[in-house]
């Protein structure tokens, strides 16, 4: 019981020093490079087959520290597919809600936007790729969240879904500690990399 302990305690600690580290590499990019990174980050994400074929997509709206991909978002919309984003619930869960313009969208829990709490959410093993945003990732498509478990409860329930993870380059790592319950992505797309992942 005790060697239990002690690893949870250790993989907790692992955690968040992860988190530390990774949340100070991105303060160190400046506004003007983010701003230029998720413009090629959008570029790229249109030119990917996965992307161009799906027809349901759940896009994240990201944060002032997440990669921006609001203008795939419209992009999307101008292209007549369906677009989702999460609409985050009090019990620790996640849905996917359709969103018809960025103009819909409120600040909802954490300061993040999102959508009217009475609009319907869809099936999430309906969604044909999923954007998922991360504090970090590793070459093995394994995530760190914030430690919420949102994705990774939402994740599991995504079916035949082609997840990619949209990050910064400081935010790739060679390895994330996980747990048993932990949901990994099926590629990685940065400013200067797309890792497919083969396992």
């Amino acid at each position: 019981m005790q060697l239990v302990k002690y690893l949870v305690q250790t993989m907790q600690y692992s955690k968040a020093r992860l988190r530390m580290d990774i949340k100070e590499q991105i303060a160190k990019i400046a506004c003007e490079k983010m701003s230029a990174d998720s413009q090629l980050i959008c570029r790229r994400l249109c030119c990917l087959s996965a992307y161009q074929k799906a027809r349901r997509i759940l896009f994240f709206l990201a944060t002032k520290q997440e990669v921006c991909i609001d203008t795939v978002l419209v992009h999307a919309l101008a292209n007549q597919k369906e677009v989702y984003v999460p609409r985050c619930q009090a019990a620790g869960s996640m849905e996917a809600v359709r969103l018809y313009s960025l103009e819909e969208t409120r600040i909802g829990m954490y300061g993040i936007r999102t959508v009217s709490d009475k609009r319907p959410p869809l099936a999430t093993e309906a969604l044909d790729l999923i954007m998922v945003p991360a504090l970090a990732f590793d070459v093995k498509g394994h995530r760190l969240g914030h430690g919420g478990g949102y994705y990774d409860r939402f994740l599991a329930r995504s079916g035949q879904a082609l997840c990619i993870g949209v990050a910064w380059d400081c935010q790739v790592v060679a390895q994330v500690p996980i747990e048993p319950w932990d949901r990994g992505v099926s590629a990685i797309l940065t400013p200067t990399r797309f890792l497919k992942i083969t396992i």
